[in-house]
């Protein structure tokens, strides 16, 4: 059975590039500031362009064949199955992990006396390893995975309701810790998903640190627009927001 991916994927999997581009462009341009032979930055910038085509190629053909993304491979901050099994996560981080060995190999090719080559690796490292998908917990696929796991559980469970959500799009943060900066850090999100049932609908969501099981790591609050049953956060899931 063909399983086509929706446009709000195609969507989201456009934004996703763009933004990973526009920040390894901006290393790049810092870097080519530096002595950096015309040879080498030349060469690496052929494979980049080169093996980005070819993850193009070979994810979209996985899109239009079954609706899964290559899954990617040897990083184990993205081996979990919310990674591998969104084709928008397991792209936007295919995609990473190509920007990050580009601007590694970048750094390595900078000329110059050993400590300076040193200092030059280091920050880029430390610029990579800031900038992961897995860093960025309001679009982080596990949070969403959680959401969509807890809300067929509990219209199942309560409600006795086989409704699910199928897909994620449009989510972005509103706020982070709004209050003051004493209290709790929170991530306030808000997005929309597609529900089994064929509509669209708004969710507002909040993950907050050390709200987890024993506070032993992050928890979600969540609430879907017309299928707050029990009225947790009405009106309309605006207690779900600050």
């Amino acid at each position: 059975m063909r399983n086509d991916p929706p446009a709000a994927t195609l969507g989201g999997l456009n934004e996703n590039a763009q933004a990973l581009g526009v920040a390894a462009g901006a290393g790049m341009q810092s870097l080519a500031g530096l002595n950096l032979g015309a040879d080498a930055l030349g060469r690496i910038q052929a494979d980049y362009v080169a093996q980005a085509a070819a993850l193009w190629n070979e994810s979209l053909a996985r899109l239009g064949k079954d609706g899964k993304g290559a899954p990617p491979v040897g990083d184990r901050r993205f081996a979990g199955d919310a990674w591998t099994g969104n084709p928008v996560a397991a792209i936007a981080a295919q995609t990473y992990l190509l920007n990050a060995r580009t601007l590694l190999q970048l750094a390595e090719s900078v000329q110059g006396d050993a400590k300076a080559r040193a200092r030059v690796r280091f920050a880029v490292q430390q610029w990579v390893d800031s900038v992961s998908p897995a860093n960025f917990l309001a679009l982080n696929p596990d949070a969403l995975a959680k959401i969509t796991s807890r809300f067929s559980e509990k219209e199942s469970t309560f409600w006795n309701s086989a409704l699910q959500i199928v897909s994620f799009s449009q989510v972005r943060e509103v706020a982070f810790r709004p209050w003051a900066t004493q209290t709790i850090p929170r991530r306030f999100c808000t997005g929309k998903v597609l529900v089994s049932d064929g509509v669209e609908r708004r969710v507002n969501y909040s993950i907050g640190e050390d709200t987890g099981i024993i506070g032993a790591t992050w928890g979600v609050e969540w609430c879907v627009v017309g299928l707050d049953r029990n009225w947790a956060y009405s009106p309309a899931c605006r207690m779900a927001l600050p």
